[in-house]
């Protein structure tokens, strides 16, 4: 009988152990997560030091000036109006350097919108592919997936890309759903030259499109690609026409300034001081977030040591029992 009951105080003796070791591993395990959650959505967000190099419309992109300081191989910047789609634009000597590097190089899950490697960084092409993660929180290339819907495709159509020394309008055409493997992938298919072929290829699989827009096989096309979040075989894509915005325009706009286009500028002073809104806005945001974090840190750990307290009370009156069963005998 005293084997039995030993064999009994030892086995609840070493579950109890076990659940509190696990109840641990789970707290930290969870407290790690939500950390490594935080900090990848931050990876994504774009930083004072590169904020500043944001082109505004019809504005000269300082590509040297932002090479030099953040990257080498920053190629651009492209913005998709009224979404988070507004990302400077890098280049790698292969299609997985910038799957996990963020715009300066560094590791980062979320990874940059960069070019396809074969494409020219100058964006001479009649053809460009531009890759982007589909992350939570409208982050990257989320929001391609967006224009399944014809209303909002119909409201966020338009963009621009800028390089070193162009400016392009992008009027966005198509938005499919396509196999990782097509042959839009394949940049031998047209390259340069007529994109005759491709548009065949694109208008296989139209989902939704702006028939405002006409293409031409000479016009130059860019195709913006992310996962589709549904499968690892699909991609949603964009396909978008590019015109270069004329220099003459953009001097003239700069000259021929109406007064409500007076009223709608800003001065450097002001400009400064919206950045730095922006930015006390996102720290502002950024420690809600951590609070939150914290709070959810918290109450984990409180509610594993309301367990562990049952569980050691419980170890106690079992103990309690058991000695008194010894002193009956």
């Amino acid at each position: 009988m005293k084997i039995i009951n030993l064999l009994v105080y030892l086995i609840d003796k070493i579950v109890n152990n076990i659940v509190i070791i696990v109840l641990v591993i789970l707290l930290f395990y969870s407290g790690y997560a939500l950390y490594d959650a935080y900090a990848t959505y931050q990876k994504a967000e774009l930083t004072e030091d590169v904020l500043q190099y944001k082109p505004e419309e019809n504005e000269k992109f300082s590509l040297e000036s932002i090479q030099k300081e953040i990257n080498e191989d920053i190629c651009g910047w492209i913005r998709i109006d009224n979404t988070n789609i507004d990302y400077p634009m890098v280049i790698g000597k292969d299609n997985t350097e910038y799957l996990n590097n963020d715009y300066r190089k560094e590791y980062s899950i979320t990874g940059s919108i960069f070019l396809d490697y074969r494409n020219n960084r100058f964006f001479k092409d009649d053809y460009t592919i531009i890759y982007g993660h589909n992350l939570k929180a409208d982050l990257m290339f989320a929001e391609v997936r967006n224009y399944s819907d014809k209303k909002y495709f119909d409201e966020h159509n338009t963009g621009m890309l800028y390089t070193g020394d162009k400016i392009y309008k992008i009027d966005l055409v198509y938005f499919e759903i396509i196999n990782a493997y097509s042959k839009v992938y394949s940049l031998t298919l047209k390259r340069n030259g007529s994109n005759k072929d491709l548009i065949k290829e694109f208008e296989k699989n139209v989902i939704t499109k702006n028939s405002s827009i006409k293409v031409s096989s000479k016009d130059k096309l860019i195709l913006l690609s992310t996962c589709n979040s549904s499968d690892t075989e699909t991609r949603s894509v964009l396909v978008g026409k590019i015109t270069e915005v004329e220099e003459s325009k953009i001097i003239n706009e700069k000259k021929d300034i109406t007064l409500n286009q007076i009223d709608k500028q800003l001065s450097d002073k002001q400009k400064e001081e919206n950045a730095k809104e922006i930015i006390k806005d996102k720290e502002e945001n950024n420690t809600y977030t951590k609070k939150i974090i914290i709070m959810i840190v918290i109450i984990i750990f409180i509610i594993i040591l309301i367990i562990a307290y049952y569980l050691f009370k419980r170890k106690k009156e079992n103990d309690k029992l058991k000695t008194t069963g010894k002193h009956m005998k």
